[in-house]
């Protein structure tokens, strides 16, 4: 077979499966000189971290799926963006005044027993002392910005594998990230820095499809 036809020929069978085309840029490095270096850092890891900005969270993750303004009971409006990649790996952000406040994933399905089936992730007793969100996130098997490793144990199961690093100065707080994966298609690091949730790191295939 000549060259030009089996590139044609992989390139049919690329389409079948799902595209041909390769996934457009999300950003130059002209649009995020002017951001902290830790932003800029977020960006180019794709990673999602409470305080960024809209136009920061698509240069990270591209656009949502879909988004929605929701209202609280106080009366105030946030907007929340919803990415998700073949019905799952579902992924709420949330934002107020201009800026990622609240991020939280639906259950990544990894909180099973070594035989497959569901295991207890948590009794009432152990989670009673919590405030009532909190509760109710690890009741439904979410897991959101400002848990701390035990709440998202509670609620997830623990991780398939972690990784611990410490500030580039060495007296800055400690990052550490949980990796849980449900199957090739689903895959997303947890985000932790001085105890508490506070990001999640895309390490599977582009949420915004």
């Amino acid at each position: 077979m000549r060259a030009e036809n089996l590139i044609y020929f992989l390139c049919v069978v690329a389409v079948a499966a799902g595209g041909c085309a390769s996934s457009p840029m999300r950003y130059t490095p002209e649009e995020i000189k002017d951001y902290s270096p830790e932003t800029q850092e977020s960006i180019i890891r794709e990673e999602i971290v409470t305080g960024m900005t809209p136009h920061q969270v698509r240069y990270a993750w591209g656009g949502p799926k879909e988004n929605k303004a929701v209202q609280s009971q106080d009366g105030k409006t946030s907007d929340d963006w919803i990415y998700s990649y073949l019905g799952g790996c579902r992924t709420k952000l949330s934002f107020s005044d201009g800026k990622l406040f609240g991020i939280a994933l639906s259950d990544a399905g990894r909180a099973k027993s070594s035989d497959g089936s569901p295991s207890v992730r948590y009794t009432m007793e152990e989670i009673k002392d919590y405030p009532p969100e909190v509760q109710q996130n690890i009741v439904n098997g979410e897991v959101m910005s400002g848990m701390t490793p035990q709440q998202v144990r509670y609620a997830w199961g623990g991780p398939d594998s972690f990784i611990h690093a410490a500030s580039k100065s060495g007296s800055g707080p400690v990052r550490e990230e949980w990796v849980y994966s449900s199957g090739v298609l689903c895959r997303v690091n947890i985000i932790f820095s001085d105890g508490k949730m506070f990001g999640v790191a895309r390490a599977a295939g582009p949420l915004a499809k």
